[in-house]
This record gives C-alpha cells, sequence and structure tokens, in this order.
C-alpha cells in the first residue's frame, strides 16, 4: 500500500459502487461491511448550491486554468479532461499521464 493516495470526485459520480471499494481496499477495511448508505447516494441533491455568473465564472477558470492544465499530469485519469471542459487548451509540448 502507498502512502497517500488521491480519489477524484469524478469518479464517486461516474463508478461509486468502484470507488467505495477502492476506498475501502486501499484502508484495508472488508468492502463488504461498508455502511447502510448505498454508494451513488448524494444527500445533499436536493440543498440549495451557490449559483455563479458566467463572467465570474470565467474569472475564476483564467486564474486557475494553470492549475487544471497541471491536474492532468499530477492525477490522471477522469482530470485529463478538466481543461477542456472549461475551455482551457492545452499547453504546446505538455504531456498528459495516462
Amino acid at each position: 500500500m502507498t502512502a497517500f493516495r488521491t480519489f477524484l470526485f469524478d469518479d464517486l459520480v461516474s463508478r461509486p459502487e468502484h470507488l467505495r471499494r477502492t476506498i475501502l481496499q486501499y484502508l484495508g477495511a472488508d468492502e463488504h461491511k461498508a455502511g447502510p448508505r448505498p454508494p451513488g447516494e448524494n444527500f445533499k441533491a436536493q440543498k440549495r448550491k451557490l449559483e455563479i455568473s458566467p463572467e465570474i465564472r470565467d474569472l475564476i477558470v483564467e486564474g486557475l486554468a494553470g492549475e487544471l492544465r497541471a491536474c492532468a499530469d499530477a492525477f490522471g485519469g477522469a482530470a485529463k479532461s478538466w481543461a477542456a471542459q472549461y475551455g482551457v487548451r492545452r499547453q504546446r509540448g505538455a504531456r498528459i499521464r495516462e
């Protein structure tokens, strides 16, 4: 087992059962004793969300463009699509981890 591992929210959304099993295995826990809640349950889904105007969203994306690009290389997986999802272009010659 490695000392540190990252888990992405994207995986919780797309493959909740797999993510829960992976986390429990990483922690050395019995995946069959995962608890009463279903892995994909979102108990906050009905709560009111903060709305961000398109102008503010664009400013945030502009300010974090470098971080969005860096996440692709640092985390791989779903993070490879984050920059494109927000309209941030990859820099020339940038390599993206699988």
